[in-house]
Parts: C-alpha cells; sequence; structure tokens
C-alpha cells in the first residue's frame, strides 16, 4: 500500500479509535463495538480497511476474531507515522473517554467480558494480555 493511501486511513476518527484500543490490548470485535458504541457492521468495515493497510492482524479462536496492531508488519516509515499519531491522538477526549470504558470493562472479574449494544455476555474464549507478555508475565 502507498503512503498516501495510508495516511487517508489515518484520517478516519472510528479508526483512529479502534487503533488506538487496540494499542493497549488484542481485542474481540464485540468489545470494540461495546466499547466504541457503534455497530458490529461498521466496526467489520473499519477493520476490514485497517487489516488491508497492515496495521492491524487478526486470529481466530472459534467464532471470535481477535485484533491486534501489526507494527511488526509495517515499514519503519510507516511504523512511525502510525506511532506519532496514535500519541497524539491519546490527548483526543473521545479517545480519554474509550479508554476508560476499556478498563470499566476489562476489570471485570472472571472471564472477559464481551458485550454487545443490546446486552452483555460472556465470550468463551481467551485473550492475549499484551502488556503482561511485554513485561514476561504471559497471561493466557
Amino acid at each position: 500500500m502507498d503512503l498516501i493511501k495510508f495516511i487517508k486511513i489515518l484520517t478516519d476518527k472510528k479508526r483512529l479509535r479502534i487503533l488506538n484500543l487496540l494499542r493497549e490490548n488484542e481485542m474481540c470485535v464485540c468489545e470494540l463495538c461495546g466499547v466504541l458504541r457503534v455497530s458490529q457492521p461498521l466496526i467489520s468495515h473499519h477493520l476490514s480497511t485497517l487489516k488491508e493497510s497492515g496495521m492491524i492482524k487478526s486470529r481466530k479462536i472459534g467464532y471470535w476474531s481477535y485484533f491486534s496492531l501489526n507494527l511488526e508488519g509495517l515499514s519503519e516509515l510507516k511504523r512511525n507515522i502510525l506511532e506519532a499519531v496514535l500519541k497524539e491522538f491519546q490527548k483526543d477526549p473521545s479517545a480519554i473517554q474509550d479508554l476508560k470504558r476499556y478498563n470499566a470493562c476489562k476489570s471485570r472479574p472472571d472471564k472477559t467480558k464481551c458485550f454487545s449494544l443490546s446486552k452483555p455476555k460472556i465470550c468463551p474464549h481467551t485473550r492475549i494480555d499484551i502488556k503482561s507478555i511485554l513485561e514476561g508475565k504471559e497471561r493466557i
């Protein structure tokens, strides 16, 4: 993907909100829908665009797909652009609110709680805690 297309993808606020959340941890679609308070088709559309660009990657467990940043899959220039944009976007009020919602969901005991716009549900899957892996304390 050329640089102009890559930068155009970063001009959409919902995509930036998704990337900002994935910077924290791997997430499934229903978690992203709940935190961002948007519909599953809209999230899936943006995830597809981000995956095509190489900014995110996914893995599948049963019916659930998990998405995470794919910094190692980007060129150094694109990685630097993405990191700089996300660092600046963290100051945006919507990004701050998204992280508050994400942390409230994450702090629930027991299993990972995924939620839709209509009602909460527990997804029977595990998630990789990116920060723990980086600190050498893997949790699956």
